[in-house]
């Protein structure tokens, strides 16, 4: 490191050279081990609805003993996570093989710069596009975490419109989140509310 980087401020070094993403993951995981430590412990009283799902009673909080995270359970928290969320963790991998295989072709970038070529002084409607094409997906068959594979390529084409990488990243996660959220043609949003606030449905005349 030359002397011109040492008479930079931290904050702009860490700007220029983040940190890698596993010691990032690590110091989260020392941070939520100490708060186990100084956050107070609680709990609520719950009850059974009549959907057999477990409520909590407002009011009725409580202290309980302190049970702070060893450092067993601190090592152990990441091969447990790794087990709990497999299926997500190897599809992301599988993606992203799949997605490095495709770049080395370079077949994304020549159809992102025919794209913008084609397309220029519109982008703002390429955007839209975009951003409808995966609300549709997001509102008609919940269209989640499969996303992963398409926010790489999404970034490349933001790119090349000149744009930064969160927008490439939120024409994929803003559309698909705000659509599956409105729930317009998939259950389960308004199922997990429903179950939140114990609320009830009622079937329309002719139905049954």
């Amino acid at each position: 490191m030359d002397s011109n980087s040492k008479k930079r401020p931290f904050a702009q070094l860490l700007m220029k050279e983040p940190p890698h993403t596993y010691l990032l993951i690590f110091v989260i995981l020392i941070i939520c081990a100490v708060l186990t430590y100084i956050v107070p412990a609680g709990q609520f009283e719950t009850a059974v609805n009549e959907s057999g799902r477990a409520i909590l009673i407002p009011g009725t909080y409580q202290r309980v003993e302190q049970s702070p995270v060893n450092l067993y359970q601190f090592f152990n928290a990441i091969p447990s996570g790794l087990v709990s969320m497999a299926s997500l963790i190897f599809f992301v991998m599988i993606a992203g093989g799949s997605f490095a295989v495709i770049n080395e072709t370079k077949t994304i970038d020549i159809l992102t710069n025919k794209l913008v070529i084609s397309l220029a002084g519109k982008e703002k409607l390429v955007i839209f596009v975009v951003m409808l094409m995966f609300s549709v997906l997001g509102g008609l068959i919940g269209f989640d975490a499969e996303c992963v594979i398409f926010v790489p390529i999404c970034i490349a084409l933001a790119r090349r419109m000149h744009y930064d990488s969160i927008t490439g990243v939120a024409m994929v996660c803003a559309a698909l989140l705000s659509a599956a959220l409105s729930a317009h043609s998939i259950p389960m949003p308004p199922l997990l509310l429903r179950g939140s606030s114990d609320c009830r449905y009622s079937r329309a005349p002719g139905t049954e």
